[in-house]
Parts: structure tokens; C-alpha cells; sequence
């Protein structure tokens, strides 16, 4: 199963969105610096590491090149940190005149953007240059709240070295889940704490598993949870059996996503799922060789979620239009090659995507290429922070513990729908 069919029809609604554009690939008619005052714009945005740090502060100090009397003013924070963060500002009206959007957030969150539909449209940007999938993630009700930076399938990265310890073949391409199964069941070594995965029971990291195993999770409309369809259930136990069943996962700790991703750096565990975004932080801090795998296939079929994240401009920013020459920078060819090269985004620009592999492990453009063909945008409803809370709250004590799964997510359902 691909998306290629469904990706076409994904683009032709973003385009009827957006309007038809130009080809420039950033606003046309920029003046010189003569013509215009000063300005000095805040930019927000999570990051993770040094590494991630410098990358931003190299995007900000682009924007300068490109339009000199602009000047942006970074600043940062954890990922989880981030979105409480930023809902605080906006309802206190101290909203930075950047902010970054991720495209599962982008339903209950755009609230704080400023809609960019005129915007493209007057300045002949071409949104077409962009993944379609990414475009779509970005976009609510019709409008487009932020240009992509990045996008990416979810796939498995891997510890070459605890393959290698417990001599268990590293992960085929088009591998299946009995077999990811038993190899992380192998590798497993409690007494040392060593696993083979982390099942981590946010919905986030088991939806490619449910993707691929043929069911829906939400309805066609992204509006309404299917949590309890019937298929969902028996994937997602089966998933948290490898931490209560099988000790192939350390036990979950909360918060879970900085915990899943902190074990894998260490060296404790053999295989996680992320996406390309992360390839800059793991090359620069693990100290094992490396690789990165699809998602195992149930019944013949590998099905992971794209993701991706952009920039867009604040409700309150105080000069939109030098704010939009901003985001039209920090998306930019040379922007994208930019965060491509240091391993950071795996770009939303279709045709600086080649860029990225010059920093990934080897055999990484197999992968990114067949997992992207074989992946759905990230579909999410618009209280989709509740869920994932949701999904940590009742699924943490039966990844650890054990517990009836249909139960859990019924639950999860119940409360959700009733936002």
C-alpha cells in the first residue's frame, strides 16, 4: 500500500487553499535596505541539544543576509516545554513574533497564528516546491498557519552494536514484526539493562505499528477518535507486551518522550522510532554505531505517519510583513540545505531533500524513500495534546504492569471526545 494516489488528491486541496502561486521560491520585489527601518523580530523554537542550537542561530543569522534590516532574536526550549509555554503567551498577549508550528499541533494551536493564505498568494510564493502531506499537516480550515521547515516519516533507528553483542542480524529491509519481535525479545537483557525496544505507550509511537496492520485510529475528517476500532486494540497490546510480557522494554518513565529518547542515546536500548529530525542529536551524542530501519510489516504492509513541522507569524507580531520576509527566509533552498546537511530537517523542499543523506548513516536514503512512499500524514483531531496525555496516563501502567488495552483506550476515547 502506498499514498501516492492519495497524495495527489492531498495537493490539489492545498493548492485550491493556497490559490495558484508563481515559482518564485521566496517573495519577489525585496528593496534594499535603505527602504526600510530596523526591525528586530523574537523567534521561538524547541530544541534538544548544542548541535540543534547552533543550527537555529545559523537559520536566524541567514535571515539578516537575506533582508539586512531584519534582525531575529532566537529563543528556546525544551519540545515538551514548548507548547505549555507558548499557550501561556498567547493568552497573556506576550507571543513572540516567530513561532514554530508542528503539524499534529496545528489544529489546536493555530488559534495563535496569523493565517499566511494572502500572503503566499501576494508575494507569488510557491507553495508547490513544498511535500504536500507536510503542507496539509500545517494548514486548518482552509488556511495555512506555517511554511515547512521539515518533514519525515517515522522509521526505526537502531543500535548497530547491540545487534552486533547479542549476534543477532541487523533489521532487513521489509522486515516484519514477528521478527522485530523475537530480535528485541534476543537482545533483551534485563540484569544489565539492556532491551531490544522501547514501547512507548504514547500514541505518537504506536500509530505506525496500528497504520500498518490496516486500521484507522481517527475519522476521515481528522475530527473524531477511533481509539476503539476493533483493530487498534490487539496491536497496541501486543506492542506493550514487549515491556510487561516479554522484558524486551525498560519500564516507562514519565515524561515518556525525553525518557525513550535519553535510553536509546545511552546505549540501553536497541531500537527506537523518530523521525529524520532527530539524525543531527544522535550522530553528534551516541557513542555506537548507528543505523535506521522502516517500520516492521504486519500482514504484508509498512505503514508509518508523516510529521513535520514550520514556521509561521504570531497574532500579535508587530510587523507581519517583514515577519513573513522572515519565515520566507528561514524556509528558503539555502535554508533547507543548510538544516538538510547538519542532520537537522529532512526538508519540507521536495527538491533539497538529496541534501540530508550527506550527514545519515548509511543505507538511510533506502529507508527515508520507501518509508515515504509508504507512509499517511499525521492525522490528528484538534485537542491532540489531550491524547497524547491521555494515552500516557492509561497506558503507562499496563506497559508496565500489564492491563486489559480495549479497556484503556475506550477511556482514552471517552474523555477525549468529551473536550
Amino acid at each position: 500500500m502506498t499514498v501516492r494516489g492519495r497524495t495527489g488528491r492531498i495537493i490539489s486541496a492545498i493548492l485550491a487553499v493556497t490559490s495558484a502561486v508563481c515559482v518564485a521560491a521566496a517573495p519577489v520585489g525585496a528593496r534594499q535596505p535603505s527602504a526600510h527601518t530596523p526591525v528586530t523580530l523574537t523567534w521561538s523554537m524547541w530544541s534538544a541539544s548544542a548541535p540543534e542550537v547552533a543550527a537555529w542561530q545559523w537559520d536566524a543569522a541567514h535571515v539578516t543576509k537575506v533582508y539586512p534590516w531584519i534582525h531575529v532574536k532566537f529563543e528556546t526550549s525544551t519540545f515538551a516545554n514548548y507548547w505549555p509555554k507558548l499557550q501561556s503567551e498567547a493568552a497573556t498577549g506576550g507571543l513572540p513574533d516567530l513561532i514554530s508550528l508542528q503539524g499534529q499541533h496545528a489544529p489546536g494551536y493555530h488559534d495563535a497564528y496569523m493565517p499566511l493564505n494572502a500572503m503566499v498568494k501576494s508575494s507569488n510564493f510557491d507553495i508547490q516546491n513544498f511535500n504536500p502531506g507536510i503542507v496539509k499537516e500545517l494548514s486548518y480550515g482552509g488556511n495555512l498557519y506555517a511554511l515547512p521547515y521539515d518533514f519525515g516519516p517515522i522509521v526505526l533507528y537502531y543500535n548497530k552494536n547491540l545487534f552486533d553483542a547479542a549476534k543477532v542480524p541487523y533489521p532487513a529491509f521489509n522486515w516484519t514484526y514477528d521478527q522485530f519481535e523475537k530480535d528485541a525479545i534476543k537482545i533483551s537483557n534485563p540484569n544489565k539493562q539492556i532491551y531490544g525496544f522501547n514501547a512507548n505507550p504514547i500514541i505518537d509511537y504506536w500509530l505506525p505499528f496500528v497504520l500498518s496492520a490496516g486500521a484507522q485510529y481517527i475519522s476521515p475528517d481528522w475530527k473524531t477518535l477511533e481509539l476503539t476500532n476493533p483493530k487498534v486494540a490487539p496491536v497496541v497490546q501486543r506492542f506493550l507486551e514487549l515491556d510487561y510480557k516479554y522484558g524486551a522494554s525498560p519500564a516507562q518513565s514519565v515524561p515518556l518522550e525525553p525518557y525513550a529518547f535519553a535510553q536509546f542515546q545511552a546505549g540501553n536500548v536497541a531500537m527506537f522510532n523518530d523521525g529524520p529530525w532527530d539524525m543531527i542529536n544522535l550522530k553528534t551524542s551516541v557513542k555506537f554505531k548507528m543505523g535506521i530501519a522502516t517500520i516492521p510489516s504486519i500482514n504484508g504492509h509498512s505503514i508509518s505517519q508523516t510529521a513535520g513541522s514550520g514556521f509561521g507569524i504570531s497574532k500579535t507580531a508587530k510587523d507581519p510583513a517583514d515577519a513573513w520576509l522572515a519565515i520566507s527566509a528561514l524556509t528558503d533552498p539555502a535554508a533547507e540545505q543548510y538544516l538538510a546537511t547538519v542532520g537537522r530537517a529532512y526538508p519540507g523542499r521536495v527538491a533539497d531533500q538529496k541534501y540530508w543523506y550527506a550527514n545519515a548513516v548509511p543505507g538511510a536514503q533506502k529507508v527515508l524513500e520507501y518509508q515515504q512512499n509508504h507512509a499517511l500524514p499525521f492525522a490528528t483531531t484538534a485537542n491532540w495534546q489531550q491524547v497524547e496525555d491521555l494515552t500516557q496516563t492509561y497506558l503507562t501502567p499496563i506497559a508496565n504492569s500489564g492491563g486489559n488495552v480495549a479497556a484503556a483506550l475506550a477511556k482514552i476515547q471517552q474523555l477525549a471526545s468529551a473536550h
